[in-house]
């Protein structure tokens, strides 16, 4: 017999996928402001570093592009100040400040 969490996660997979296109637009990063705090969207994974929705996610800020050793910094992970780069097209839910 099914456990309560197994039938709240079967219940999840069916609604993720019966949503219509429009119940999946998402926001990207590129349509983020400078200043405004994100996460990546959570993805189905492991949740072992790849992904899941049972790990806990970094939280970042967006920055002005900085070039930095050939690279571009875009982002500011906020619990240790490491930057970093996020792709324009990255999925990212905005953050309450």
């Amino acid at each position: 017999m099914a456990s309560v969490s197994e039938k709240l996660e079967e219940r999840i997979r069916e609604n993720f996928v019966l949503a219509s296109s429009e119940e999946y637009a998402v926001l990207r990063f590129d349509e983020l402001e400078v200043g405004d705090k994100y996460i990546a969207l959570p993805t189905p994974g492991d949740n072992s570093g790849n992904g899941g929705f049972r790990t806990s996610y970094f939280i970042f800020v967006k920055t002005n592009p900085v070039e930095f050793k050939n690279s571009t910094k875009n982002a500011l992970r906020l619990d240790d100040g490491v930057s970093s780069y996020s792709p324009s097209s990255m999925p990212v839910i905005k953050l309450k400040d």
